[in-house]
């Protein structure tokens, strides 16, 4: 919230000071404020051109507090099907993937533990230690796409609205390993993800009639095209870290240049 007010403080007096705009940085606090628009944008199908993730917005003052209830109030009979495997259940606001569950019907096959893998049966403890934690803004609940387990998460990254660098993260949910990790130009990415991404990062600059200098769009690869799981807004991590000097060089210097140009623009507004 005191992000939010300082936010809003930067630009009270109408004057654009910041390298993503407020608007943009606002819409990337909250999952719920750029999942929603997505959903009702692109839709939630898996297909060729590209989906969003499914998302349920939970908020504390909610009546449907138990899966049970949340499940039966917004998953459409049309739609139960894709609703009955795993879960994954997170905050609307969050960081680093904390407070984010994975919750399993059938156990087999996969190892459960005191932290992120859980068993069903855990989820209206899981959910009420969230919509109840200090400054609660809320929970999502979504499918399990098992992707992130088969293939990895795809993350692209665009600087100016121009594509910079991808990179792939290994397989496993919540896998943070960044040895594993590979960075990926344009032409390796799956088919159609580079369109859908920027299709996703140009959907919000008109939405908002906004500035987006840097952006990182991560996906899974699901079985007809690529669905979107994250959108970076606010500081996108860009694995500089992983990549060789002479990538990291080229990099670097677009950034750089996207930053500078945005600086000089600002100026002469």
């Amino acid at each position: 919230k005191k992000f939010e007010q300082w936010l809003m403080n930067c630009e009270a007096d109408g004057h654009k000071r910041l390298i993503n705009d407020a608007a943009i940085i606002n819409i990337g606090i909250n999952k719920d404020r750029w999942l929603g628009p997505l959903q009702e944008n692109f839709g939630t199908i898996d297909s060729k051109e590209g989906s969003i993730t499914p998302s349920i917005f939970i908020k504390p003052d909610s009546q449907a507090k138990t899966l049970q209830q949340i499940l039966e109030t917004h998953v459409k009979e049309s739609e139960k099907s894709l609703w009955s495997g795993d879960i994954v259940i997170k905050p609307i606001s969050s960081a680093d993937g904390d407070n984010t569950y994975l919750l399993v019907r059938n156990g087999e096959g996969r190892e459960l533990n005191e932290g992120f893998v859980r068993d069903i049966k855990d989820a209206d403890v899981l959910i009420e230690q969230i919509l109840t934690s200090e400054n609660s803004n809320g929970l999502i609940v979504q499918p399990y796409i098992p992707a992130v387990d088969e293939k990895g998460e795809y993350q692209v990254i665009f600087f100016a609205g121009e594509f910079s660098h991808a990179i792939l993260k290994p397989k496993g949910f919540k896998n943070m390993s960044t040895a594993q990790r590979k960075v990926l130009e344009k032409e390796d990415l799956p088919e159609n993800m580079y369109e859908f991404a920027k299709k996703i990062v140009d959907f919000f600059v008109k939405y908002t009639n906004s500035v987006i200098t840097r952006a990182r769009v991560d996906f899974f690869l699901g079985e007809k095209g690529p669905i979107l799981c994250e959108l970076e807004l606010i500081e996108p991590l860009v694995n500089l870290c992983i990549m060789d000097s002479e990538k990291q060089e080229i990099v670097a210097k677009n950034y750089a240049k996207a930053i500078i140009n945005r600086t000089k623009e600002l100026r002469s507004l």
